[in-house]
């Protein structure tokens, strides 16, 4: 048996419907795709367009969805500051209450009504310095004027002018009655004494020796009587009394030591402290 060959082409084959074409997700593919749909060129680059668009919406979305968190944090943040606010602002009311109760003055009216006007300090002039040295000057030309310069010894501090005089001049030894000498160097002294208005201070001194007779019991007895018996010749020849006072300090303050006869003697003294004017 003979078979004869059917010459004829065969008819192309064409995708059944029960058998789908297997998609080409390619870019390529794509564009052969539209191309041979009879789409063009134009419809192909349409629809890529459109495809890219949406790419970038959905990255557009995920940002967004990033920065969402920072937002809330933010949020947060803002609400905490203004809570901490709030209780500070709460606890310091009191505080601010107490302070403008007790600066509030009971009366009504303004606080500062009730503030005497601060007068200007205008410090005094300076003269006291000058005045006393000019005073020294005076009183160490007086006692050279009395020609007194080797019977007594002046010094001067602060506001004051000491004289010593030497027991042997005014006094004999253990005795508190004045010497004629003793009267004629406290009588020059007297118009001296009289340039200045201040407090004198009459002061009887003594050695280390002690003494103890039927008149004087003690230094101290010696030095009181010698140093009364000055303050009265002086009250008697132009002295106001109520500037003068005596005072007694045995052998309490030396100037010199007890050793020898020569620092005994200077320890025998009266001293006449001077205030300045």
């Amino acid at each position: 048996m003979n078979w004869v060959r059917d010459t004829q082409p065969s008819p192309p084959l064409t995708a059944s419907p029960l058998m789908p074409r297997s998609p080409d997700f390619s870019r390529s593919g794509q564009l052969d795709r539209f191309q041979h749909s009879g789409g063009g060129n134009e419809q192909s680059a349409q629809i890529l367009a459109n495809s890219h668009l949406g790419a970038l919406d959905d990255l557009t979305v995920q940002d967004n969805e990033g920065d969402a968190w920072l937002t809330s944090y933010l949020d947060v943040f803002v609400l905490i500051t203004a809570v901490f606010a709030l209780m500070l602002a709460i606890q310091a009311q009191p505080i601010t209450e107490t302070i403008e109760k007790n600066i509030t003055p009971t009366s009504g009216e303004p606080l500062l009504s009730e503030l005497e006007p601060i007068q200007p300090v205008i410090p005094a002039p300076i003269t006291g310095s000058r005045d006393q040295n000019a005073w020294y000057l005076s009183f160490q030309e007086a006692v050279v004027e009395q020609q007194l310069e080797g019977f007594l010894t002046p010094s001067f501090q602060d506001g004051f002018a000491e004289l010593e005089i030497g027991s042997n001049v005014l006094f004999d030894s253990g005795d508190a009655v004045l010497l004629t000498s003793g009267e004629d160097v406290l009588r020059a002294l007297v118009p001296i004494l009289q340039k200045s208005s201040g407090a004198i201070l009459i002061e009887g001194h003594t050695d280390s020796n002690p003494i103890q007779t039927a008149r004087f019991s003690s230094n101290w007895d010696l030095a009181a009587s010698r140093a009364t018996e000055v303050l009265q010749f002086l009250a008697e020849n132009g002295i106001e009394g109520s500037r003068l006072r005596a005072i007694s300090y045995g052998a309490t303050k030396p100037v010199a030591g007890n050793d020898t006869e020569e620092n005994r003697a200077k320890n025998r003294r009266v001293s006449m402290v001077i205030q300045a004017p």
